[in-house]
C-alpha cells in the first residue's frame, strides 16, 4: 500500500499533503562510487521564511556500510523523529539522495524517495523536492516509465524505470525544470552536538 509522504525529508519540513502524494521510484538512480564527505556530520535546520515560527531541528548524516548513507532527523535534546537509509547519486554534477525510511534497520517503505540537495560554501545544505507535476507529466507523456493513478481527490506517481533509464532522463532535464521552486529544507553545518537537557527532571 502506498503512503503519502507526510514528513520527509527529515523532520516535519514538508507540510501535510492533501491532494497528492510525493512520487516514489521502484529503483534509485545509479549510486555514486564515492561518498560525499561534505554531507557527513551534524546539520542544524534553518527555518525558511514561511516557517519562522518553527523551532530548529538537527540532521545527522553518517556513512553506513557499502557506501550507503544513514540519516537521523532529531528534535532538540536527541529525540529522533525519523531515520533514513539510502545512497547518493551524482548526475551531471547534480546530487540526489535516494532514501527509504527505516525502523531498526528495516525499511518501512518499498520504494525510494528521491530528493535533490546542494551544499553551498561547505556550510549550507539545501534540500529540494522534485516537482510532482513534472514527474506526472513525464510519465503521462511516456518520457519515463512509471504508473500514474489519479482520481478526484488524489494522484500518485510511481517510477518503474531502471537506474540507467532514470539517469538518462534526469541527465537530459534542466534541473530547475524538475525541482520545486520552494526549498524543502535549509541547514547549516555545526561542529558541536545539541546541548542535552533532561526534560523529565522534576527539580529534585
Amino acid at each position: 500500500m502506498r503512503r503519502c509522504l507526510k514528513h520527509i525529508v527529515l523532520l516535519v519540513i514538508l507540510s501535510t499533503l492533501t491532494t497528492s502524494c510525493y512520487f516514489t521510484s521502484k529503483q534509485g538512480l545509479p549510486k555514486s562510487p564515492q561518498m560525499d564527505q561534505a554531507l557527513l556530520g551534524m546539520w542544524e535546520t534553518i527555518p525558511l521564511e514561511a516557517d519562522q515560527d518553527k523551532e530548529n531541528g538537527y540532521l545527522l548524516f553518517m556513512e553506513d556500510t557499502e557506501g550507503l548513507i544513514h540519516i537521523v532527523a532529531m528534535e532538540d535534546y536527541f529525540r529522533y523523529t525519523e531515520t533514513y537509509r539510502g545512497f547518493i547519486s551524482d548526475i551531471n554534477g547534480k546530487k540526489y539522495l535516494n532514501l527509504k525510511e527505516i525502523r531498526m534497520r528495516i525499511p518501512t517503505t518499498e520504494n525510494y524517495f528521491i530528493v535533490a540537495y546542494e551544499i553551498k560554501n561547505n556550510k549550507i545544505l539545501e534540500i529540494s523536492l522534485l516537482n510532482e507535476g513534472a514527474m506526472e507529466k513525464a510519465v503521462a507523456e511516456k518520457k519515463i516509465k512509471g504508473t500514474l493513478e489519479k482520481n478526484q481527490y488524489t494522484s500518485s506517481v510511481v517510477l518503474t524505470a531502471s537506474p540507467e533509464e532514470l539517469a538518462d532522463f534526469f541527465g537530459k532535464q534542466k534541473q530547475t525544470n524538475i525541482l520545486d521552486k520552494k526549498l524543502l529544507a535549509r541547514a547549516k553545518k555545526i561542529r558541536r552536538l545539541p546541548k542535552f537537557r533532561n526534560t523529565n527532571s522534576r527539580g529534585d
